[in-house]
């Protein structure tokens, strides 16, 4: 079986996505299974304290904002990888790289290749296989595996810059297992997820601004306002973050992401 196949069989298994039982646990519980798989991949800790981090969450634009990100990022000359999610048709279509190209003066994206894929994920099975015996979360989920290859992968290629998009919601995202970041931006608050970080615009607002981190930078869109963003001023100031919100964008909202970035 090739590695997306069988990263796939894992999503069949009881509650191996956190999605499926956010209600029925605390969901606390799925946040330190990703920490478990992450502590087991030590040389991960040793990269994410040497490339300069983006985190990103939002109900809509979090994978525009990120792309536009990763090409004036890697226009400026810079290395950066981009973990994205969900992918349209294969699932290399996640873990994206951008990089300067000096013989033609222009930037090249290209997601990881097959080959690098299976290498990473064969590399992984050991920690997997000592997750179902000795993790006292159980095994990874599907989003979690992938999540930790693509910090692998930007591991291998010496990112200078990663660019994480949350899965759902951030503060119980697998993504949030990184404990520093440069930069976290809250793109949007709507009622998509509703049913699983909600009901209230409220209770989403808090979710997302668990992506904050202590002392960091939060930007956030301009169209979040009231008490969504009353709530994440809130969170910034807990956390002694700098918070900035974005101007309205002068020819109205299809300039939003433009301008967040």
């Amino acid at each position: 079986m090739n590695a997306p196949l069988f990263l796939e069989s894992l999503s069949n298994l009881p509650n191996a996505d956190y999605m499926l039982s956010l209600r029925e646990r605390n969901p606390s519980y799925f946040l330190k299974r990703a920490q478990w798989l992450l502590q087991e991949k030590s040389e991960i800790s040793k990269f994410l304290r040497k490339t300069k981090i983006i985190h990103i969450t939002g109900t809509s634009g979090k994978g525009t904002v990120g792309a536009l990100l990763q090409s004036i990022l890697a226009h400026a000359g810079y290395t950066v990888g981009f973990y994205n999610s969900p992918h349209v048709g294969d699932v290399y279509e996640r873990i994206r790289v951008s990089k300067p190209d000096i013989h033609k003066n222009a930037v090249s994206t290209e997601i990881i290749p097959p080959h690098a894929f299976e290498s990473l994920a064969q590399g992984l099975k050991p920690e997997l296989v000592k997750s179902i015996t000795e993790s006292p979360y159980g095994l990874p989920s599907y989003f979690d595996i992938l999540f930790v290859l693509g910090l692998l992968y930007f591991k291998k290629i010496r990112a200078h810059w990663t660019i994480i998009e949350v899965g759902c919601g951030g503060r119980y995202d697998s993504t949030n297992i990184i404990k520093t970041s440069d930069l976290s931006l809250i793109t949007t608050i709507g009622d998509d997820h509703a049913h699983l970080i909600g009901p209230r615009l409220t209770d989403i607002a808090y979710e997302k601004a668990g992506i904050i981190k202590p002392r960091g930078v939060v930007v956030v869109g301009p169209y979040i306002k009231g008490k969504a963003l009353s709530l994440i001023k809130q969170e910034a100031d807990k956390k002694k973050a700098v918070l900035y919100q974005t101007p309205m964008p002068k020819k109205g909202r299809p300039d939003e992401n433009f301008a967040i970035a």
